[in-house]
């Protein structure tokens, strides 16, 4: 690469610092607008009904959410518990109309950096979904999926020492979640796919946080969370394998019983097992069921140039969701590529984005991201790096291949935001603990270049 397209490159990727300042600068000034009208109605609301009318419960909850969002988290704790002490005055003590409450004081602690009082809310919410009467329908999944999601963000900010519980009740409301989703939606309907893909990514993410060696690598491998027994690492590993692929086949029988039946769905569902394999150092394994996946595609009745297309460039591994076809996965690419605004590097591949969700998780995605991963004001490393075809699989090596097509090698810093992120072992080492989809031709792994930019947590 020379020297004028990576200044072009780095340029291009720091585009957008100063308009992004711009833009949250006016948000606040409209936020602070807001707030000021939120209080006169509460206080006019006020002057006309009792102190705890249920009619006020709108008004209230209205200025605690302008407060939150001005980062004003004690007055919103205040009327937060205004607000549930006028619930359970009117509907009782354990209702599930005090949900929505108990989630935005989960919020709020959260923002402030409570996480011990977070937590209290969090444990209450989690019985009270145990122990009360509860409706199961959609509204129940979406609850479910909102503590998951609260937890999940307490993993990284919570203090280390309670990373692990909130792991593991993510791990206990997924399948809780995928539990109410068969009930309500039935056995084998595709609405159930996303809330499956979603227990395999954490999968994901528990097999990262086993591969170190703190805290929450511990209360993963407990036998029972009060034990100091510990099961061996590879043993729990291989657990999250197994139940990865089993959740896996469960989609894939998803689209096996669509009437009528699904095949690109099912070979979709192939690929993903194939990607599945690669993240568990299976390379062998992934590359038959890479050229088993491409033929199913072509029984699909998709054209070989069209699948061929799709995989011309490697992709960092989980994919962040599961796509039923070939052309709403492209879509996504499509999305990836106009976030680089067609700009086209010199290593022969379209650039690659990696957002580090956590630098205590640092080969985990940021879920967040979305499909945003050009993200603006963030430090990065830009790496160049190859992808070995299947012929060049290097032998193994106490458990493991030192060189498989789903590892980077020959990897070098082509480019980086600050020079405090350009040297040291540690930052390839973050690469090194990526996985790859190689670049794929009629379902075989082919050699490649690509370019990757490594864009690093922030710092709380």
């Amino acid at each position: 690469m020379c020297r004028t397209t990576l200044l072009l490159l780095v340029q291009f990727l720091l585009t957008g610092l100063f308009t992004t300042a711009q833009a949250q600068s006016i948000q606040s000034s409209n936020l602070r607008d807001e707030l000021t009208l939120s209080r006169e109605l509460l206080e006019r609301y006020e002057t006309e009904v009792d102190r705890n009318a249920i009619g006020l419960l709108e008004p209230i909850e209205q200025l605690a959410d302008r407060l939150m969002a001005l980062n004003q988290f004690n007055e919103a704790h205040r009327l937060l518990d205004r607000a549930m002490q006028i619930t359970r005055l009117h509907n009782g003590l354990y209702t599930s109309s005090q949900i929505p409450l108990i989630r935005k004081k989960i919020e709020n602690f959260s923002n402030r950096r409570d996480w011990e009082s977070a937590r209290e809310q969090m444990n209450y919410l989690f019985w009270f979904y145990e122990n009360q009467e509860i409706a199961v329908n959609q509204g129940l999944i979406g609850d479910l999926l909102a503590l998951s999601e609260q937890h999940l963000r307490g993993s990284v900010e919570d203090i280390e020492e309670w990373s692990g519980y909130h792991l593991l009740r993510v791990n206990q409301l997924n399948l809780a979640i995928i539990s109410t989703a068969a009930k309500v939606y039935g056995e084998n309907d595709p609405r159930s796919v996303p809330l499956l893909y979603r227990q395999i990514l954490h999968l994901h993410v528990l097999n990262q946080v086993i591969e170190s060696r703190n805290s929450a690598s511990m209360d993963l491998r407990r036998i029972v969370p009060t034990s100091g027994r510990l099961r061996e690492r590879s043993e729990v590993q291989d657990s999250y394998y197994f139940v990865g692929l089993s959740l896996l086949n469960q989609i894939r029988n998803i689209y096996l019983v669509a009437e009528p039946v699904n095949p690109e769905g099912l070979a979709m569902a192939g690929l993903y097992i194939a990607d599945w394999q690669l993240l568990f150092d299976l390379p062998e394994l992934a590359a038959e069921s890479y050229r088993k996946v491409y033929g199913e595609f072509l029984g699909a009745e998709l054209r070989a140039d069209i699948v061929n297309s799709y995989f011309s460039d490697p992709r960092v591994l989980p994919i962040q969701y599961f796509y039923p076809s070939i052309s709403q996965a492209d879509s996504e690419v499509q999305v990836l590529l106009a976030d680089t605004e067609g700009f086209a590097n010199e290593v022969g591949s379209s650039p690659l984005f990696f957002n580090e969700w956590s630098s205590a998780f640092s080969s985990v995605r940021n879920p967040e991201a979305g499909l945003r991963q050009n993200e603006k004001g963030y430090d990065f490393v830009l790496f160049s790096f190859d992808l070995v075809a299947a012929n060049e699989l290097s032998p193994w090596f106490i458990g493991r291949h030192t060189k498989t097509i789903s590892s980077a090698s020959e990897a070098e810093i082509v480019g980086y935001s600050s020079a405090n992120q350009a040297g040291g072992e540690e930052i390839f080492e973050k690469l090194n603990q990526l996985r790859f989809r190689p670049r794929l031709n009629a379902g075989l792994p082919q050699k490649s270049r690509g370019l990757l930019k490594y864009q690093f947590a922030s710092e709380l």
